[in-house]
């Protein structure tokens, strides 16, 4: 030790005290002659802020479940001699695939593990997909069954693919029927003003501005798409003069104590006053039929479809008067001649059930490729880690978080309305660390400001006190 605060006949233990009284000067005088507590607070105000809500996220992350009670429905229609169509299946079975795996992964959220969350992961999939003692239908069973039912899927909504063919050709020909421009028109005024030069001196000039007049509005019409839109819109409803799924989806009615354990437990529910009643668990088990993506289309396109049906009719009359027309408003908006609207009110609506209709036939054929891959990814996962865990980690960790990324994309595609299963908000850990910083950094600054008046820092001592 060879520096000025070392005295050699002082012990080692003495020596170390005089260094660290020193440093206490020297970090006192740095305080009392800078405003470094400013920036020393809100740095630890910004650790501790994303320290903090990092932990809150991280135990949010978990995905509350919401199994389906699929062997509830199943025993329920079989006592009631009711068939359970191959809708409500592919339903039931997708929802259960993605929570069977979502409770793999939430059980491997602990701290508390011995095991890294994705070891605990790996044997997690490896149970469920093997697991028969229990449960009915193991993650296997679904991962092969899912793809199977959609075949059928397609046959039962042919009618809502014979609408959306008819409608991609219906709808694209009224587009074509009407152009519309809209030209905002203006004259120039020569205006005074009195300015001042850099001497003080005032003085007049002239200057000129774009003045708004009015606005011209001009509807172009090609009778021959307008004709050829009333026509398609005619066979079409020649074609499927009503809809109606035929299909009777089965909702369940109870509730087994599994998957109340299971919505409890991912929802944090501890205390009993807390705990579900027994219609807001059913209510979770019934989150699938109140957030399904073909579901809420079908509801959709079912409740327009007689609106167009009414357009279609009033279109026809339309076409028949409509015409180029130009004339010019105080407005720059405009909703053009009585036949244009009539078209635009058309199009929206067969725009509306054809976009719904796209997106069910967007979920049902996007599932049908990602739930084949997702179980190629859990075999290779399950055979990564069991077989070549030793020089394959890194590829397991990898092939882990593909697996939740994936069952979370066939989740949101089949269940928009379904449960938020992206629950980590990095956003929210980045608007923590800002206010910590923001926070501790004013207390930092008042402190710095109380010491500029009181001479705070001066009261601190470092002396050594005698013993009396």
């Amino acid at each position: 030790m060879d520096n000025k605060y070392y005295n050699k006949n002082l012990s080692l233990g003495e020596n170390v005290k005089q260094k660290i009284i020193a440093g206490g000067v020297a970090m006192k005088d740095i305080l009392k002659n800078t405003a470094i507590e400013v920036a020393l607070l809100a740095t630890l105000g910004i650790v501790v802020g994303a320290y903090h809500q990092t932990w809150v996220e991280s135990k949010r992350a978990k995905i509350p479940l919401a199994f389906s009670e699929l062997g509830a429905v199943e025993r329920n229609a079989k006592k009631n001699n009711i068939e359970v169509w191959p809708i409500t299946e592919y339903e039931l079975k997708v929802n259960d695939m993605c929570m069977k795996i979502f409770e793999a992964y939430n059980e491997a959220q602990n701290p508390f593990m011995s095991k890294t969350d994705y070891e605990e992961f790996a044997s997690n999939i490896y149970n469920i997909m093997e697991q028969r003692n229990i449960y009915r239908y193991n993650l296997k069973d679904l991962l092969e069954q899912v793809p199977t039912y959609i075949p059928q899927m397609n046959k039962k909504l042919e009618k809502y693919r014979t609408i959306s063919e008819g409608l991609d050709v219906a709808n694209s020909n009224l587009a074509n029927a009407w152009d519309e421009s809209h030209t905002d028109n203006y004259h120039t005024e020569i205006r005074t003003r009195t300015v001042t030069d850099s001497k003080g001196n005032p003085h007049t000039e002239t200057y000129t501005v774009q003045v708004y007049d009015n606005t011209t509005h001009t509807y172009e019409y090609d009778k021959k798409y307008g004709e050829w839109s009333a026509k398609n819109l005619n066979d079409l409803f020649v074609k499927v003069p009503t809809i109606k799924l035929e299909e009777k989806i089965l909702k369940t009615t109870e509730t087994n104590a599994d998957g109340e354990y299971a919505a409890e437990k991912s929802r944090w529910i501890v205390n009993p006053k807390d705990r579900l009643t027994q219609q807001q668990l059913l209510d979770v088990a019934n989150t699938w039929y109140t957030g399904s993506t073909i579901l809420e289309n079908i509801g959709t396109v079912e409740s327009v479809y007689p609106k167009l049906y009414t357009s279609k009719w009033e279109w026809n009359i339309a076409k028949n008067t409509a015409h180029d027309d130009t004339y010019t408003t105080t407005s720059h908006y405009d909703s053009g001649p009585a036949e244009f609207q009539v078209a635009e009110k058309t199009l929206d609506l067969g725009s509306e059930i054809n976009s719904n209709l796209k997106e069910m036939q967007e979920v049902i054929k996007t599932t049908g490729i990602k739930v084949p891959e997702l179980e190629k990814k859990i075999n290779e996962f399950i055979e990564v880690w069991y077989v070549k865990y030793a020089s394959s980690q890194k590829e397991a960790k990898k092939l882990w978080k593909e697996i939740l990324e994936m069952t979370k994309e066939i989740y949101k595609l089949n269940f928009k309305k379904g449960i938020d299963v992206d629950r980590f908000r990095w956003a929210m850990i980045f608007l923590f660390a800002f206010l910590g910083g923001l926070i501790w950094g004013v207390a930092g600054r008042g402190l710095d400001t109380l010491d500029n008046k009181f001479d705070v820092y001066d009261r601190i001592s470092f002396k050594k006190r005698r013993n009396k």
